[in-house]
């Protein structure tokens, strides 16, 4: 580590010169020399970047740097900065715990989970606002990266622009890290910041994103709205059934949820109550819910009898 951290003290100077030359340039444009020594302090900087991704590489480090775009000729706020620093680190976390552990509807992460994905800081970058991190990479005995996984599938939660898209993304991440990132694209939209993220797994391969500040705002209006959908298979204890509006009650984990059916009871799928049953529902939770209502709906899809061994899954959020 003590390499990668002289070599980022090294790169702080290269890009102090770089700000410094470029200042050079736009105050004397009519100077060759300032435009020289501006390409000359930028091609010195590349070399040190590419060194310090090689040395990070040798030491089982991989590479992330996150820039923040914003308009110019509005200074943006510490508390906006390390808000959207912050939720990106909390998302990645979440997708890495779905990844390791499978997608969950309850936020908590493990300590493993918090270990493995925590970003070490390595240099800001003068000029613009952004910073270059670093992370230990732990493949596992398969030979197949969770953390590498985990980045793309971050990546591309970030950049979903559709209910389709995130659709598929939500069943994959877990409902908590698609929370996070509508309250990612709100604070990123009320700064009105854009994101340039970009992860480096080896020499010759990147993953990389850009969110301009219209499209961040768009997510979060897209992720208000938006209802992730869960299949579910529960037991519990059937309550009440009404079959004039196809409405059901039942005991879950000592909650009582409420919910509508179709063809799941009918007089040639007779239901008791109050009986025991295994239930195979949609969970359907709005990512954005009102103070007055919690977002989530339950549609009954099968009843099954009581069997010896239930697949017992917990309802609660």
């Amino acid at each position: 580590m003590s390499l990668i951290a002289d070599l980022s003290r090294e790169i702080q100077g290269a890009t102090v010169a770089v700000a410094r030359a470029e200042r050079a340039v736009a105050s004397h444009p009519e100077y060759p020399s300032a435009v020289v020594t501006l390409r000359s302090a930028q091609k010195h900087l590349e070399v040190l970047e590419e060194k310090f991704f090689q040395i990070a590489q040798n030491v089982g480090r991989n590479v992330c740097s996150y820039r923040i775009e914003y308009d110019y000729e509005r200074s943006p706020v510490i508390s906006g900065v390390t808000e959207a620093i912050g939720l990106f680190q909390k998302i990645f976390t979440n997708v890495y715990h779905a990844v390791a552990h499978g997608p969950t509807q309850r936020a908590v992460v493990s300590r493993e989970s918090h270990e493995a994905t925590a970003f070490e800081f390595a240099y800001a970058f003068p000029g613009s606002v952004g910073f270059m991190m670093t992370l230990k990479n732990k493949t596992d005995i398969f030979g197949d990266s969770r953390i590498d996984t985990a980045m793309e599938m971050t990546m591309k939660l970030l950049s979903t622009h559709n209910h389709k898209d995130l659709d598929l993304i939500s069943e994959l991440v877990g409902l908590p890290a698609v929370r996070l990132t509508h309250r990612w694209a709100q604070e990123n939209a009320k700064a009105g910041f854009g994101a340039d993220i970009k992860w480096r797994i080896e020499e010759e391969n990147a993953v990389y994103v850009r969110i301009q500040s219209a499209l961040i705002s768009e997510m979060s209006t897209l992720l208000a709205t938006y209802t992730a959908k869960e299949k579910r298979i529960v037991y519990g204890k059937l309550l009440n059934v009404n079959m004039f509006d196809n409405t059901f009650q039942m005991e879950v984990d000592g909650k009582i949820i409420n919910g509508r059916f179709d063809k799941a009871i009918s007089e040639t799928r007779k239901a008791r109550v109050p009986e025991n049953y295994i239930a195979h529902l949609t969970v359907a939770t709005r990512i954005a819910p009102s103070e007055e209502d919690d977002g989530v709906t339950y549609f009954l899809n099968e009843l099954e009898p009581k069997g010896d061994s239930p697949r017992l899954l917990p309802i609660s959020n």
